[in-house]
């Protein structure tokens, strides 16, 4: 095995397609059969990964990203360089601590490599090929999307912004809330995502509910046939499960799987926010359980309910309504264009009932099991 490995670490350059690694399989079908499955993966075939190519360049400068959830990324811009196939010209620095074990400056000789032959990242800098004049590079103290002062939460790695109104956010969000595994709306994509924002159309997701042909048609390159598309589909999303729905809300550490555990044992929003304080005694059914300690899932649910610091979202009216009264705003949506919310209990086929009464009720009910 050693010998086969060895051997196609020297000959898979010859290959006219990229490889990183060979799968080790157990060839047992009976053996396969007991060892069984992970939550993704089998337990009896394992990945060994060849060491990453690595090559020198030079570091021009850094950008700062801010995610959905207001982490800020440090990316390294970078001269470009031949790397697995490909031209680098960027790559990931991740977060402070890293900054500070790397001791990186602008102008400095890094190596770069890409993780798993795909994303790039920094491996190291070269200190003594560093210029005079090189500059240390530091988080930001404010946001570089908004401007609003940043904080780095006790225990965490990341640094923060936590207005909930930066547009950074909000086009982050809206984009989770689009993708295939949480509502999968077709059309709404990164490009008209930031075109909705920057027109104001759009400062929360409730506000996507409420967006007409007429609103649509002055968008960048949206002819009527693709804003009554765009309308639709929509419309169309509010079909999906509720799982996906808890997902797409982005709430920290509640990840697709994770949904669909909490959604057995709370089905309704209401149910869910009316026993977030019980969460951490959460009885894990035999076949599925949180991805993460529950304790961490209940901070990040209770965060989302009440909103970091300020008011939260807003609707397309301007007026401020917190994270937990989203579901009304989603609810008036609703019933303006007639369409009911459903979720599905259990397995994907497995209908429930519909939540829309449920949601009818959300202002009061969820101040109640939340303040």
């Amino acid at each position: 095995m050693q010998t086969y490995c060895e051997t196609w670490d020297r000959d898979r350059h010859d290959l006219p397609y990229m490889t990183d690694g060979v799968v080790i399989k157990l060839n047992n079908r009976r053996l396969q059969d007991q060892l069984g499955f992970t939550q993704k993966f089998p337990r009896w075939a394992i990945a060994y990964k060849y060491a990453a190519e690595e090559a020198p360049t030079q570091l021009l400068g850094v950008t700062f990203q801010v995610g959905r959830t207001g982490a800020i990324t440090p990316v390294a811009e970078l001269a470009p360089v031949s790397l697995a196939g490909t031209t680098v010209s960027r790559a990931t620095l991740h977060n402070s601590d890293r900054l500070t074990e790397l001791d990186i400056h602008i102008g400095d000789t890094v190596v770069v490599r890409k993780a798993g032959e795909i994303i790039p990242e920094v491996l190291r800098t070269l200190p003594e090929l560093r210029p005079g004049n090189a500059e240390r590079i530091t988080m930001p103290t404010h946001c570089p999307a908004c401007g609003s002062p940043t904080i780095r939460p006790e225990g965490e790695a990341k640094t923060r912004c936590v207005n909930t109104s930066c547009p950074a956010i909000l086009r982050g969000s809206l984009r989770h809330w689009a993708s295939r595994n949480a509502l999968d709306i077709e059309g709404l994509g990164e490009k008209l995502v930031e075109q909705l924002v920057a027109a104001q159309l759009v400062t929360s997701i409730a506000d996507l509910y409420t967006l007409t042909v007429d609103q649509l048609l002055p968008l960048e390159r949206m002819g009527k046939k693709s804003a009554e598309k765009l309308v639709a589909a929509i419309a169309q999303s509010k079909q999906q499960p509720f799982p996906r729905v808890l997902y797409g809300l982005g709430i920290r550490l509640v990840g697709a799987v994770n949904a669909k555990t909490l959604v057995e044992q709370f089905p309704s929003i209401d149910q869910l926010m009316g026993a977030i304080e019980a969460l951490t005694a959460l009885k894990k059914p035999s076949k599925v359980t949180l991805h993460t300690d529950s304790t961490y899932v209940k901070d990040g649910l209770t965060k989302w309910i009440h909103g970091w610091k300020r008011n939260g979202w807003k609707t397309a009216a301007k007026k401020p309504v917190k994270n937990k009264d989203l579901w009304q705003a989603l609810e008036e949506a609703c019933q303006r264009h007639d369409i009911t919310w459903k979720w599905v209990k259990g397995h994907a086929g497995d209908e429930g009932n519909e939540i829309a009464d449920e949601l009818a009720r959300k202002g009061a009910d969820a101040a109640k099991s939340a303040d």
